[in-house]
């Protein structure tokens, strides 16, 4: 009897226990559609905003967003301009935004490891607010050929706001080429419902009950 009443109220503890809330993916830029961008464009001394961008895919067969258009192009930017509202019945505000992308060695050339002025690369969503330098760009794995770099910037400042626009540097250069793997923006999901005090009372009397007459 007192190992079942135990039992029971430890699952009614249980049921107590505030649930854990993981961030979820609200919008995902993927690049695995043949010849969708998806949006992106570049901007810089040159081209404007004018386009630039290209899809792709890896030797690896990844999805990527490269460039079309760099030669002349003194400040390579990234962007994606339309603005991103957040569903505020599934989430609750922002919380990260991340990157998978890495460099090549010429426009049209070979993976290589990370090159540049990490001052100069920079990751960051509605005018680099918030945003940061290449400092956060982390090898995603030190010993293969690949040269994948990840971040993940925390935009939970932003609120429940619109994105208004999302930045990529991922070179400071004319002369090399980028593939961008993924851009996904992550929030906090609304929590699942908890069971009120009182349907945890019944449910413990219940099983009281129940507890109570199997030992008769």
């Amino acid at each position: 009897m007192k190992k079942q009443i135990f039992t029971l109220l430890a699952f009614s503890a249980m049921l107590a226990m505030p649930l854990s809330v993981q961030a979820g993916v609200v919008v995902g830029f993927e690049f695995e559609t043949a010849g969708d961008v998806e949006s992106w464009q570049h901007n810089g001394s040159i081209n404007g905003g004018t386009g630039g961008t290209a899809q792709a895919f890896a030797g690896t067969g990844e999805g990527v967003l490269t460039g079309a258009v760099l030669a002349g192009n003194g400040d390579l930017r990234v962007l994606h301009n339309p603005d991103i509202a957040l569903d505020t019945s599934l989430f609750t505000s922002w919380d990260t935004a991340e990157l998978r992308f890495r460099q090549l060695d010429g426009l049209n050339g070979s993976p290589q490891d990370l090159v540049g002025t990490l001052g100069l690369l920079h990751f960051g969503v509605n005018t680099a607010n918030p945003g940061s330098d290449g400092t956060i760009f982390v090898r995603e794995d030190p010993n293969d050929s690949e040269f994948w770099y990840t971040a993940v910037l925390d935009i939970s400042s932003v609120g429940t706001a619109d994105i208004t626009q999302v930045r990529v540097d991922p070179i400071a250069s004319t002369t090399l080429g980028y593939q961008i793997d993924y851009v996904r923006l992550n929030g906090v999901p609304v929590a699942a419902a908890v069971p009120e005090p009182t349907s945890l009372a019944i449910l413990g009397l219940a099983g009281l009950g129940v507890a109570v007459r199997r030992r008769r």
